[in-house]
């Protein structure tokens, strides 16, 4: 299991690792959720462009938000 982080101040060097770490960018943190299991954490609120697919993933993971 993966928790993958992504925060609106993230920076886009970072490899979304942990909350000090986050992505910056939904869909760069979606496409880091592989497994079954796996947990995509967003840290405050994140504004989408359009065109993530959520539904692209063919086993079960998880959002979660604050």
């Amino acid at each position: 299991q993966t928790t993958v982080y992504v925060s609106a101040t993230g920076a886009g060097q970072n490899d979304g690792t942990s909350a000090e770490n986050a992505y910056d960018n939904f869909s760069t943190a979606l496409a880091e959720i592989n497994s079954e299991g796996d947990i995509l954490r967003v840290i405050g609120d994140i504004n989408l462009a359009g065109g993530q697919n959520i539904s692209s993933k063919t086993f079960a993971f998880t959002i979660e938000g604050d």
